[in-house]
């Protein structure tokens, strides 16, 4: 499920999730072939993963290479209970992969505590779900803070049911709002809230940023979704960037790859 591409002695890593029925090395050669200027993610460490054969319904059954399974393009919210169980599995998995690549940074020079900022999650289509709940979860900052998420073409699972755990805690804190999501999240995928998990109720006191990316043509991760993910991660009070491109279906664009550059770019700026 690792696939690292340019492995080198590295300051930052950025780990992008591939969309259902895709691979890493696939994803990895479509990104990889935007030109980036020379300026942009120098001595920066590229980590594709793969996710794991599953069952997938929207492909009659088939075995694709996916995070969790998806029922219909045409709505995501079916079969969202059948989805828990990948999901839980691949956020597990991820949180794995985020603490190896600390320990890599840490190989590589870098102070430990400082690595997990130097440490960026993204994804494409279900990658990019699969990032945006994973760090609702908590489970993405089990040691450390990682330095942010970007979600191209993506929605948010169990939006609806997560609307509703905001609006029961309109009037509260940021922190508290979040804290209440987070608890919700853990609860709903069955992760471990033992020793290790009891330290997911302590909130970090800056928030980790999101960059929302989406395709105002995108008709198989409709542009509404994206909209209503936005919404839902403001409302909880997140740090959210967005970008949107006239046009673009579901797939990415030269200018995409650039504004994720500037923006992975900017967060790293800090810390190197």
């Amino acid at each position: 499920m690792h696939n690292p591409i340019h492995p080198h002695t590295h300051k930052t890593t950025l780990i992008f999730l591939h969309g259902t029925s895709q691979t890493g090395p696939e994803l990895a050669s479509i990104l990889l072939s935007f030109p980036i200027p020379p300026p942009l993610l120098p001595n920066t460490r590229f980590v594709f993963p793969t996710g794991s054969p599953k069952k997938t319904t929207v492909f009659a059954g088939l075995e694709t290479n996916s995070w969790f399974d998806i029922h219909t393009f045409v709505d995501r919210t079916v079969g969202e209970t059948e989805q828990i169980l990948g999901l839980a599995e691949s956020i597990n998995y991820l949180s794995s992969l985020i603490n190896d690549e600390v320990e890599e940074l840490v190989k590589a020079g870098v102070r430990r505590g400082e690595a997990g900022d130097r440490i960026v999650v993204g994804g494409f289509s279900s990658g990019a779900a699969l990032a945006v709940l994973g760090l609702l979860s908590g489970e993405l900052e089990r040691r450390e803070r990682i330095g942010a998420v970007v979600a191209l073409s993506g929605w948010l699972p169990f939006r609806a049911q997560i609307d509703k755990v905001i609006e029961n805690h309109k009037g509260v804190r940021d922190e508290e709002r979040m804290r209440a999501v987070r608890k919700y999240v853990r609860q709903l995928l069955y992760l471990n809230d033992g020793a290790q998990g009891g330290q997911m109720e302590e909130m970090r006191e800056e928030k980790v940023e999101i960059l929302i990316c989406h395709g105002k043509k995108d008709l198989k991760v409709r542009y509404e979704w994206g909209v209503e993910m936005t919404g839902a991660l403001k409302r909880m009070g997140q740090k959210i960037e967005c970008r949107n491109y006239e046009g673009l279906e579901h797939w990415v664009c030269g200018e995409e790859i650039l504004d994720v550059g500037a923006f992975v770019e900017g967060i790293w700026e800090g810390v190197k």
